[in-house]
């Protein structure tokens, strides 16, 4: 399902990649984000320059939600330390 709607390979374009999961999810064919699409993005924010460069002071923990699944981001300097979906009464993040 998710190769049918390219959401398998990596993003080399941010605009492409937004339409392909805007239609995907408009389809009802996903209801939630994975830990492998959480990698992608991570490598694709990482990867960018220009946007590591705008944010290389962004250095702060952030909750995102999914529909029924949700992820601690952890952003150091502009890019994505790391992610967690193991969430509890004591994680801390900065923003939600």
């Amino acid at each position: 399902m998710l190769a049918a709607n390219g959401l398998d390979r990596g993003f080399s374009d941010c605009s492409t990649a937004a339409a392909i999961l805007k239609k995907t999810l408009k389809q009802g064919k996903i209801n939630m984000f994975d830990t492998a699409w959480m990698k992608r993005w991570q490598a694709a924010v990482n990867g960018n320059g220009p946007m590591s460069w705008i944010g290389k002071h962004l250095t702060a923990d952030i909750l995102l939600g999914f529909g029924e699944k949700s992820f601690v981001v952890n952003f150091r300097n502009g890019k994505i330390d790391g992610f967690s979906d193991e969430l509890g009464p004591e994680t801390c993040y900065q923003l939600a």
